[in-house]
């Protein structure tokens, strides 16, 4: 299971790296931060998220901390003097681990309460499994 999850992020850090090109195109063009910051929030944080939901709560700290570097090289080409912590409250972007919890909390809530969502079901069949 591990080695899948494994492969799975160095796909992620692979794609998430090729478009820090871009970034550094961006840069050298004199594009404000702002605009960079879009950039990052459009094509390379989705990435960084992508599947996030089924394997936020399995992913290894050493997994999560390579995304989170990721993230860190691109705000540091955004804002490059800044701290990273500093950068986080500036522009009002969530650390990619609280991101992650936010959204598998929000799917978790909607399938518990949404009769109709596909997965609903099998919640209710594994919540009546663990109550006998």
């Amino acid at each position: 299971m591990y080695y899948l999850i494994y492969h799975h992020i160095s796909e992620i850090t692979r794609k998430a790296a090729s478009r820090f090109y871009f970034m550094r195109q961006l840069k050298k063009a004199d594009i404000p931060s702002k605009d960079m910051q879009t950039f990052y929030s459009t094509c390379i944080r989705p990435t960084l998220e992508y599947t996030c939901l089924v394997l936020h709560n399995s992913l290894p700290k050493y997994l999560s901390d390579d995304l989170k570097q990721l993230q860190k090289r691109a705000l540091k080409i955004i804002y490059p003097f800044q701290p990273y912590s500093e950068v986080l409250r500036a522009s009002d972007l969530p650390r990619l681990s609280d991101h992650r919890k936010l959204l598998t909390r929000k799917l978790f809530v909607e399938v518990a309460t949404n009769s109709s969502h596909k997965l609903h079901s099998l919640l209710q069949i594994r919540t009546a499994v663990n109550t006998i």
